[in-house]
């Protein structure tokens, strides 16, 4: 039995055709979060921007957060929703296409 030499070097594989990068979706600017900044309930105008359109709390990637503030910007955030300063959801009125 003879051996084929084969070339690794000028073999390049073909990437398969569902490979190509998606382009990002445009996301809202990250809001920073100042050392005099206190993560409290009581601090909605801060909490508003951690949160969507639709009243859900925003991932730690979207928010660039770390998992400290991220956790106790998420408790802050369900504290003001119990004590009714935060909405729980925002229903929206759709329009009936026919």
């Amino acid at each position: 039995m003879s051996k084929q030499s084969f070339d690794f070097k000028r073999y390049k594989p073909e990437a398969p055709s569902g490979s190509r990068k998606r382009p990002l979706k445009n996301w809202k600017k990250p809001i920073r979060i100042k050392s005099e900044d206190q993560i409290n309930y009581k601090n909605v105008s801060l909490i508003n921007g951690f949160i969507s359109q639709r009243a859900k709390i925003l991932s730690r990637k979207v928010n660039k957060l770390t998992w400290k503030q991220q956790r106790l910007m998420s408790v802050a955030i369900k504290r003001a929703r119990i004590l009714s300063l935060l909405p729980f959801m925002v229903k929206t009125k759709f329009k009936k296409l026919y």
